[in-house]
């Protein structure tokens, strides 16, 4: 049922994807990654209560799931809820450099107004992949209150 779901989701065919994403959860609760393909759909159909609840699940299962935690901060982000984002993600700093935890945890810095963290994160990311970083910081932070005057102060212009 989950690849199931997973198919569906990529052929656009949301609410399907949603039904066989909770299908395979009922089917087998302790399957994580359902779990978390499940808290993506949702969070895909901007159903962000339910997507926390599906993420938080899937990491009480497997609390080392990077795509849990990276996609629970997604949904925190989201709700305009930075802080419990930067909580979720600064530990995976310690061990990795998944590109996708370095491009949320800048978001999630910028808007906390650490400017200066998520510069650090930027340059992190763009050693990795100059498109991804590209992407979140220009287009995503674009116009965050103070990020492109601190951005400016760090790069000397």
């Amino acid at each position: 049922q989950d690849n199931l779901g997973i198919h569906l989701q990529k052929s656009g065919q949301l609410d399907k994807a949603i039904d066989a994403h909770r299908q395979a959860v009922l089917l087998d609760p302790g399957l994580g990654p359902a779990w978390v393909n499940l808290g993506m759909a949702l969070t895909a159909r901007q159903e962000l209560t339910d997507a926390q609840s599906a993420l938080q699940q899937a990491l009480i299962i497997d609390p080392h799931s990077n795509a849990g935690a990276i996609n629970l901060a997604v949904v925190h982000i989201r709700r305009s809820s930075p802080q419990q984002a930067i909580r979720i993600l600064e530990p995976f700093l310690k061990t990795q450099t998944d590109p996708l935890v370095l491009a949320n945890l800048g978001v999630a810095y910028a808007r906390t107004q650490q400017y200066e963290k998520a510069f650090n994160m930027r340059a992190r990311l763009e050693r990795l992949n100059p498109q991804l970083a590209n992407q979140v910081f220009e287009a995503e932070l674009k116009g965050v209150p103070g990020y492109e005057k601190s951005r400016a102060e760090m790069s000397g212009s």
